[in-house]
């Protein structure tokens, strides 16, 4: 997988997980949307998982199987700390 995915993928979760939770608060009957949303989130949230450091080799945003909350958004690998900046196409 590429950067270029991973980052896209950072921010498709960012973006469909808030707009999720307006789209609940406000408009609760668009179930159709609502479920759009929520594969949206998935999908990138499981780019965000299984992204692997080329440094180390380990996923690059979780630890012992977990995925912290804010650690893909940071720039760093989880396990090795190497930039995302230096990691090769």
């Amino acid at each position: 997988m590429s950067i270029r995915i991973f980052k896209i993928s950072r921010w498709l979760s960012v973006i469909s997980f808030i707009a999720l939770l307006n789209i609940m608060v406000y408009i609760p009957s668009a179930q159709g949307l609502i479920m759009a949303l929520v594969f949206i989130f998935i999908v990138s949230f499981v780019c965000i998982a299984i992204f692997k450091c080329n440094s180390c080799g380990n996923s690059y945003s979780t630890k012992l199987g977990f995925i912290s909350i804010c650690w893909p958004y940071t720039g760093s690998c989880h396990n090795c700390g190497k930039a995302l900046s230096d990691e090769s196409k």
